[in-house]
């Protein structure tokens, strides 16, 4: 099994989210189907219309590469379609 891939960027409207890989020049784009924000509008969860993740990135982390980004950790599942967990880094207080 090989190592999960290693997102680079990751943009999300209402509607879409675009999604480069680390090694590929070509965005994954798909639909969000459902969203869940935080309180500061930080998607929590997606559910997509597609699959964006491979076989061996079911079930785990993809690894997140995305300078001055608080995002820290981006868990995808799914048969049909992706649904994505976000996490990001707590903020630190100064």
């Amino acid at each position: 099994m090989s190592n999960p891939r290693t997102i680079k960027s990751l943009a999300v409207d209402d509607t879409t989210l675009i999604l480069r890989i680390k090694g590929s020049t070509r965005p994954i784009m798909a639909r969000i189907l459902d969203i869940t924000r935080d309180a500061q509008g930080r998607p929590l969860y997606l559910c997509l219309d597609r699959l964006v993740h491979r076989a061996n990135e079911q079930d785990t982390d993809m690894k997140v590469d995305i300078p001055e980004s608080p995002l820290c950790r981006v868990s995808v599942q799914g048969c049909y379609a992706t649904e994505m967990v976000l996490e990001y880094a707590p903020a630190h207080v100064a």
